[in-house]
């Protein structure tokens, strides 16, 4: 007998996964809004399903729906190869929103940015 295997996920397995996902989401989502109203900003956190769209329209559509003066996002600093296939989501939202947008670096890459001009 030949061993069996799912080539893909069942669907309880991609519900734990967007699950998973969204929460991960969820908690930077919530520090960056709590961050910005301890310093006087009205922030609110967001955390948008992408269906068949890219992640950078889900966040210019959510941000149009609540009118946001502001969009704050973070940057992995994807560099290389991947970052010339794939392109950033936050350069993208720059590009396709009318919206001013301010990316702040992840403390990942801002360490490394740091140790790098030490």
């Amino acid at each position: 007998m030949l061993p069996t295997w799912r080539a893909t996920p069942a669907l309880e397995d991609l519900r734990d996964i967007d699950a998973k996902t969204f929460d991960a989401s969820e908690r930077p989502a919530t520090e960056g809004a709590d961050h910005a109203r301890r310093r006087g900003l009205r922030a609110e956190p967001r955390v948008a399903s992408i269906p068949e769209e890219s992640a950078a329209k889900a966040i210019v559509d959510v941000a149009e729906e609540i009118d946001a003066s502001l969009v704050v996002m973070d940057s992995r600093g994807r560099q290389g190869l991947r970052a010339l296939l794939a392109g950033s989501t936050s350069t993208h939202v720059m590009h396709i929103s009318g919206r001013p947008t301010l990316v702040i670096p992840s403390k990942t890459l801002a360490e490394a940015r740091r140790l790098a001009q030490h």
